[in-house]
């Protein structure tokens, strides 16, 4: 039963065509590391190659999706995933300065468009009836909101992280750690003796604290870039937490309502939490981080787990391209669009996995997870 089901995973032609320019893409991407570049990690390649396979299958979806709605979802992710081109171009900057100023501003509208792609996909479940525009304002709003509140400092200064009180109380650590000369390493409390913070830190215990908390960042030439970039990873969890509570609420709405979803969208929903969730995982070991060589193999291994969930949200995407472009899934899609109600709920493959394997039929009465009392 269970060969003769993973069988229909087996992408069509039109999906094996999407797969062989996704390939392209990646191939030319990593061609291009012919040409002079910074030296890059192979985590951070194969998540960017990964993004770049996704970019291109939202974009197929988006051009075969049945109904003006669903195109738009997928616009949105294309959209998303579509930063990993600019990502990828960091690795050709010329100067450590300038790459700063691209991870600064191009994080910060990956973020914001990241998290508008997965709240769209929410408010279009709340207000179905609403015209996208309307939708997109709403979007814009509770998003916006948010991100002018997290990036404003960023907005106004492109100099900002150099001027946190991190930056500062650091530079001024690290110019009596200088003053050392060749003598050895000074302690924190040598350097305290010494070290002036101006007149809102005056007090030589809270100065000595001070100093042992910024000291380790002194001990590796790189380290320092943990302290700087520390509130970009700060504004990332922010972000992140804004996009979980969007999925949350996207959850709760299909609970309480269960109202008619394309097919595997919940399912993709599902995976999005998942790596949201590690998003934030990853960017708070980062900022609590304090050691440049703890805080690569942190990056690199966190960006490996979320390499998996991305390929899974792959293998989705796929599965949705092929059920839209079968003349199956273009009326269920088209039937949902216009007479919901009137329409047979569609059972993938893991559902009837599920429902064959781990639930007895005799006993559910009805859907699970679903306030019987309150279905539309």
């Amino acid at each position: 039963m269970i060969k003769s089901r993973v069988k229909t995973l087996f992408p069509a032609s039109f999906v094996v065509r999407t797969f062989f320019w996704s390939v392209v893409v990646i191939a030319a991407s990593l061609g291009s590391f012919l040409i002079p570049h910074s030296e890059v990690s192979l985590s951070s390649v194969v998540n960017n190659s990964v993004q770049m396979m996704l970019f291109v299958f939202c974009v197929q979806i988006a051009r075969k999706e049945p109904t003006r709605r669903n195109k738009l979802i997928f616009v949105n992710f294309a959209t998303m995933f579509g930063f990993s081109f600019l990502f990828h171009a960091y690795n050709f900057l010329p100067s450590q300065f300038i790459r700063l100023l691209w991870f600064q501003y191009v994080g910060a509208a990956f973020y914001l468009v990241m998290a508008c792609a997965v709240a769209y996909v929410t408010i279009d479940l709340l207000f179905r009836s609403k015209s996208a525009m309307r939708k997109y304002l709403l979007v814009l709003g509770a998003v916006g909101c948010f991100f002018v509140y997290y990036y404003y400092p960023l907005l106004i200064d492109y100099r900002y992280v150099y001027g946190t009180p991190d930056a500062q109380d650091f530079a001024s650590i690290q110019k009596v750690y200088e003053q050392y000369g060749e003598e050895g390493t000074p302690t924190p409390e040598w350097i305290a003796e010494r070290v002036s913070f101006g007149e809102s830190l005056l007090d030589r215990e809270i100065i000595k604290a001070r100093v042992e908390e910024l000291y380790p960042y002194l001990l590796n030439e790189n380290n320092y870039v943990i302290l700087f970039v520390k509130p970009l990873y700060l504004n990332i969890v922010s972000m992140c937490v804004l996009t979980l509570g969007f999925i949350l609420l996207f959850f709760a709405y299909q609970y309480v309502k269960d109202p008619p979803q394309g097919a595997y969208m919940d399912k993709m929903m599902f995976l999005f939490l998942i790596f949201f969730t590690l998003e934030v995982l990853h960017a708070w070991s980062y900022v609590k981080s304090v050691e440049w060589n703890s805080f690569y193999e942190i990056m690199n291994v966190g960006q490996m787990v979320s390499i998996g969930v991305l390929a899974l949200i792959g293998v989705f995407f796929l599965l949705r391209l092929r059920f839209i472009t079968s003349p199956n899934g273009e009326f269920y899609e088209q039937e949902i669009a216009t007479s919901p109600k009137g329409i047979t709920r569609w059972r993938d493959i893991f559902d009837e996995i599920i429902l064959d394997h781990f639930i007895n039929s005799s006993n559910p009465k009805g859907r699970l997870f679903v306030n019987k009392n309150q279905v539309t």
